[in-house]
């Protein structure tokens, strides 16, 4: 009994959405079939629609489909405006990360190169073996459990000379004791 009362309350809500369901045809000749608003921006309409879901600008819709939405074009020009920089300003934060992790990478080598000019010949070919195997490793890092298996003074050589090799919890790690060294 009690699946045959939900069978018809689905059944219900179906035929509810197919009421709903319009066709909306652009200002461009763009059919959406079955189609259902699904978010507004003061800008944009997005449809769900047979075919898929569109993200479609207001004024590329009817006037009666403008004013449904209150389609305002100051108050459009000001969002889209809004978006750009909200964007804008995305894009020059991600380039300043890109950039500090560069600097980052660039300071860890050129420690590692001084480091290495000072080493004994032991130290330097430690230096050359992890280099090797990070070259060959494509330069990605060492996991904490494969570092594990190195014995101590390679470990040593690997953080001393190679820190990117390192797993990353011990590049931190080295990068918070080179701080207080420096302080």
């Amino acid at each position: 009994m009690r699946a045959q009362s939900n069978f018809a309350i689905a059944f219900l809500l179906l035929v509810a959405a197919a009421i709903y369901a319009e066709t909306i045809v652009t200002n461009t000749g763009q059919h959406f079939e079955d189609a259902k608003i699904t978010s507004v921006t003061p800008a944009t309409l997005t449809i769900f629609h047979r075919s898929g879901v569109a993200t479609v600008p207001l004024w590329e819709l009817p006037p009666e489909i403008r004013q449904r939405y209150h389609y305002n074009e100051a108050d459009a020009r000001a969002w889209l405006a809004t978006q750009a920089e909200q964007q804008r300003q995305k894009a020059l934060e991600v380039e300043k990360a890109r950039q500090e992790e560069a600097a980052a990478k660039k300071r860890a080598r050129e420690k590692a190169s001084k480091n290495l000019q000072l080493a004994t010949r032991e130290e330097q070919l430690r230096a050359a073996l992890t280099a090797r195997l990070l070259q060959q490793r494509g330069g990605r890092p060492f996991s904490p459990a494969e570092f594990q298996f190195f014995d101590k003074e390679t470990r040593e050589a690997i953080l001393k000379f190679n820190p990117e090799a390192a797993p990353p919890t011990l590049q931190s790690e080295e990068e918070a004791k080179e701080a207080a060294k420096d302080q």
